[in-house]
């Protein structure tokens, strides 16, 4: 249960991550680039814990 509520967490913060990156590109005078680098590097971690988190999903779905 806990599990699924950190999984929803990442995805909105990934979510927000992104948004940011994009605008960031696309408003280069509102972001600074160094603003939205920080920002992609941050929705790299998410993604990343987000596909850890799906594989212990899937191990967990598998063994029971």
């Amino acid at each position: 249960m806990s599990g699924t509520l950190f999984y929803k967490l990442f995805t909105l913060l990934a979510s927000i991550s992104l948004f940011l990156t994009i605008a960031g590109m696309v408003v280069p005078t509102t972001f600074t680039p160094a603003f939205w680098g920080v920002s992609s590097l941050i929705y790299g971690i998410f993604a990343i814990i987000h596909y850890l988190l799906n594989k212990q999903n899937v191990k967990k779905i598998m063994l029971s």
